[in-house]
């Protein structure tokens, strides 16, 4: 049974990272020891284990919880914590638990030490990131030893974190698992052989430590694949290494006890792998003059009721699903029957982030999208957590999904961040994926998940470095509440350790900055997480539909996100990748890249959304040897302003500005001064302020902004201008006006301004148009500002 989690973790959410690593063994003195408990066959509680700590590591107890915590060290070095424990009873023994998550860069590793004179000094056990319910089996003693080191460690020499709960030594089960159930590929599927993958249940009762598949062509020989089981799931999915060619198949599949005992064989499955189709134009194609947003939600049905949605936003909207193999089918046909679009969430080679949620064979999310239209994407998150695509496994499951989208038509949505290794830069350095991707462009939209991360900039430098070298046609972002988790944020001007923020204390207009700080460099996708917080009534006092959601949509419709070549002509500089040491990852990040983020974007890690500065806009990564008219390796002082305290973050693109208040949780107001045209703008923007501005004539400059509920927001005009709320039928203010001032209500406001003429006319004539008042002062008028408290 799953432990009731405190309530300060009760939200938390995987972000780790796994790559391939050594383990080194510091066996623990074998005099410290925990107690023997009474009786052979009682399980050890291994929690409070006298622990011991290799340097650069430390354990705590936190109630029944178990704490890693790893820190730098000068030279490359693994950390752990050892302890020594009685094994009880004579037989094998399993050492169970649960890991609520790790913040590491190549994972955990899971270790046995012997007694010192032993043969065999250290056995690892597992290495990854896997969360959840694991089961390691542990080999009966041998001799007279009845003792066992257990070594849990943190490859690498980057810092990190895990926490482990309800650590403990048992016996064995001596059960016998029962045949698993074959599900897919059978004879009702059709796959191609990017969908000719196998999947099954695991079989009820006992937890198996392992499972063996075979298949074989018509006539052909027998192929075999082992895999490990050590935490708990309930769906299993394996692929062959090399594909599947066109044919007909018959597959099975058993399971190993934890002791190795062999169950029985489920029955024999025939299936036929049918010649892939050429490739469909996608469903749909985001670009900045037709943005598309995704809003997840978790199922479809009477009992979750979608918000309404404008007839004018809808055929831009996508709705994210997911489910089991048994639920998904009802659930796209009861969108199919009320014509919703949408986007359906698969999860990979592992189960990692959903649980047992959304783990879908391959032959199956292929039938799907033939037979239900308005299955328009493929969404697929969080692949950092397992390796990338340095994970073969990883990248597998990603070119048969990318090939899937190809032959139907649907684009694969992949929604990543940087946690303990940076994603985006590894497929911008990998010279076969990118060829790949290239090869399958127009199919893969990747997003830049915004809920943390310790260096979040690299995301989008490795995106545009994809999106402005012509390697995907599009690219997205993805803003969540959860950010507010993982930064430690809680009430106004508090933040606390990593995952120890509050959800509910994000105010709702967090999700229209970050998503304007995408836009600035050419999002074309927006996709928010959880829909509750979006686009519902789940922070806060908003109703977030009318008053964060739609207005936002409606912004962004407007042409407001600059094209590709403006984006471009905007970019400052290229940074070429030319080493390891470009994605290796560090908290403090002591290289190049920390010189190059602080020196233009001005943001020091960690969970800095929002930057500080705009001065040099963005700087998108190169892949090592690429033709670049403008190459970065350091950025000279003089060449790049360094941000100012106290100044709001511009970053102008085209005739474009997007202004941020870049103290994202601290009530701080940040000034501003730029000009558009012949306009000038200045002013001030309190906590969560943001303002785009957007040139719409020879003279004249549309002003959208917001801020958190009751925050201040002013604007100075030098000359001064005349002002008009935005929309139809609105008038010009009668009298030029050199300040306004209101504070921030729920929805963002926006207004048109146009500076008076300093000229007069020849005739002698005096205009309210070409008259210059100085010290004239507008407060919040009727109508126009009302006054929020």
């Amino acid at each position: 049974m799953r432990p009731v989690c405190p309530t300060r973790f009760a939200q938390l959410r995987m972000a780790e990272l796994v790559a391939m690593g050594l383990v080194w063994a510091a066996c623990a003195d074998a005099r410290a020891q925990a107690p023997k408990l009474a009786g052979a066959n009682r399980a050890t509680d291994v929690r409070p284990c006298a622990w011991q700590s290799s340097p650069g590591a430390g354990v705590t107890h936190q109630g029944n919880w178990l704490v890693i915590r790893a820190h730098s060290l000068p030279l490359s070095a693994p950390r752990q914590v050892t302890c020594w424990v009685h094994v009880p009873g004579r037989g094998p023994s399993v050492v169970e638990g649960f890991n609520h998550g790790a913040v590491t860069e190549q994972g955990w590793t899971f270790a046995l030490a012997a007694p010192s004179g032993s043969k065999d000094r250290v056995r690892l056990l597992y290495q990854g990131s896997q969360e959840g319910q694991f089961r390691f089996p542990v080999p009966a003693p041998g001799g007279t030893n009845d003792r066992i080191g257990i070594e849990i460690g943190i490859p690498g020499d980057n810092p990190g974190r895990l926490s482990l709960s309800e650590l403990k030594l048992e016996p064995a089960p001596r059960a016998v698992p029962a045949a698993p159930h074959a599900v897919s590929p059978g004879a009702a599927d059709a796959p191609t052989p990017a969908g000719a993958d196998f999947y099954w249940l695991a079989p009820p009762g006992a937890e198996p430590g392992a499972y063996e598949l075979e298949w074989r062509r018509r006539g052909g020989k027998i192929h075999s694949l082992r895999l490990a089981s050590y935490f708990t799931t309930d769906a299993i999915r394996a692929s062959p290494r090399q594909r599947l060619s066109p044919g007909r198949y018959v597959w099975r599949v058993r399971a190993f006890s934890l002791l190795d005992t062999a169950g029985p064989w489920s029955p024999w499955m025939a299936f036929t792998v049918h010649l892939a189709p050429r490739t469909a134009l996608p469903d749909f194609a985001p670009s900045a003059a037709n943005p598309f947003f995704v809003v997840e939600w978790g199922s479809l049905g009477p009992e979750h009721p979608l918000p309404d949605f404008p007839g004018n936003i809808r055929p831009h909207m996508l709705i994210r699903i997911g489910g089991t193999t048994g639920t998904v089918p009802s659930m796209l046909a009861w969108a199919k029957a009320r014509n919703i679009p949408v986007a359906l969430q698969v999860n990979g080679p592992h189960d990692i982030i959903a649980g047992r949620w959304d783990r879908l064979p391959l032959a199956r999310v292929l039938d799907w999208a033939r037979e239900f239209p308005n299955l328009k994407a493929f969404y697929i998150c969080e692949q950092t957590v397992q390796g990338g695509i340095e994970n073969s496994e990883v990248r597998d499951y990603l070119e048969r999904l990318i090939a899937i989208g190809a032959e139907t038509g649907r684009p694969v949505i992949w929604a990543d961040a940087n946690w303990g290794q940076n994603v985006w830069l590894s497929v911008v350095a990998n010279r076969a994926f990118r060829a790949f991707l290239r090869a399958h462009r127009g199919y893969l939209i990747p997003v830049w998940k915004m809920n943390g991360g310790f260096v979040p900039y690299l995301a989008p430098a490795g995106l545009l470095g994809l999106w402005l070298r012509g390697t995907v046609s599009a690219w997205g972002v993805q803003p969540e509440s959860w950010y507010w988790v993982e930064a430690g944020f809680r009430g106004l001007g508090t933040q606390l350790d990593y995952k120890q923020g509050v959800r509910t204390d994000a105010p709702p207009v967090i999700f229209q900055q970050l998503a304007l700080v995408g836009a600035s460099a050419g999002a074309a996708l927006y996709s928010f997480e959880p829909g509750t917080d979006a686009v519902s009534s789940g922070l806060g006092d908003a109703h977030s539909l009318q008053d964060i959601f739609l207005p936002l949509a409606r912004l962004l419709l407007s042409h407001t996100i600059p094209a590709e070549s403006e984006v471009s002509k905007a970019v400052f500089a290229w940074h070429e990748i030319h080493s390891r040491n470009d994605l290796a990852f560090r908290k403090g990040y002591p290289s190049t890249l920390r010189a190059l983020f602080a020196r233009t974007l001005g943001i020091e890690y960690p969970f800095e959304a929002i930057p500080e500065s705009g001065a040099c806009y963005w700087i998108p990564f190169a892949p090592p040897a690429s033709p670049s008219p403008r190459r970065l390796r350091s950025l000279p002082d003089r060449e790049c302003p360094a941000p100012a305290a106290g100044q709001a973050a511009i970053f102008r693109v085209g005739e474009t500005a997007f202004v941020f208040n870049s103290r994202v949780n601290w009530p701080v107001e940040q000034t501003f001064r730029f000009v558009l045209g012949d306009t000038p703008v200045a002013g001030s923007l309190g906590v969560n302020g943001w303002l785009v501005a957007k040139r719409v004539g020879s003279n004249r400059v549309q002003l959208t902004f917001s801020a958190r509920p009751g925050a201040p927001i002013a604007f100075d005009f030098t000359p001064s201008a005349f002002w008009r709320k935005a929309g139809r039928g609105a008038r010009w203010s009668r009298k030029p006006a050199e300040n306004l001032q209101f504070r921030a209500g729920k929805a963002p406001q926006s207004m048109m301004v146009r500076p008076i003429r300093a000229t007069v006319p020849t005739s002698g004539a005096r205009s309210e148009d070409h008259l210059r008042l100085v010290g004239l002062r507008v407060p919040r008028q009727a109508g126009l500002f009302p006054s929020i408290p």
